[in-house]
């Protein structure tokens, strides 16, 4: 799975996401509303990684692998943001957060919000369209309701000829 679905997944479950803007998305993390922790995630050679961040300790570096499985739903997505470091990487880590993680990353990284680009709000529609409907047959996105207030907003932002388009290359 590439880094683009990963975040269109968490961000339509409501969390907030940021993408690397220098290598083709090739990594990111995510964090909950209240931001006080953040979950990285790298994708190499069709594998991804997701990992855990703390303060950085002498002798056991600023965090630890969490897992490689990709979460199927918000309840997993929730469970990586809670893991606790090992004792053996750290015995009492001050978690990172996401002011922290711009702060000090952005540099390298160049991080922009997930959805801030066409190609990444057309996969979190077609990530919307591809959930569960509700009992009545509905595709709803947590914050922007029915489907197609989502794409009202992608068609406001960057024009309804070029979402066609990209929405058709998508879906083909």
């Amino acid at each position: 799975m590439q880094c683009i679905e990963i975040g269109a997944r968490l961000s339509l479950w409501g969390f907030k996401v940021w993408l690397s803007g220098n290598d083709g998305a090739s990594h990111g993390f995510y964090s909950d509303l209240a931001r006080a922790r953040v979950v990285c995630f790298q994708t190499t050679g069709g594998v991804t990684k997701f990992s855990g961040n703390y303060m950085p300790t002498r002798g056991s570096g600023t965090g630890w692998q969490i897992g490689d499985s990709v979460p199927r739903n918000v309840a997993e997505a929730q469970s990586l943001l809670m893991t606790h470091a090992p004792r053996w990487a750290n015995a009492s880590p001050i978690y990172t957060d996401v002011a922290y993680q711009l702060d000090h990353y952005q540099r390298s990284s160049r991080y922009h919000v997930f959805g801030e680009t066409l190609a990444e709000a057309c996969a979190e529609y077609r990530a919307l369209l591809n959930s569960p409907a509700n009992g009545w047959g509905q595709h709803v996105h947590p914050l922007y309701g029915q489907s197609h207030n989502v794409l009202r907003k992608i068609n406001a932002k960057h024009g309804a000829l070029a979402t066609e388009a990209e929405l058709k290359r998508q879906f083909t």
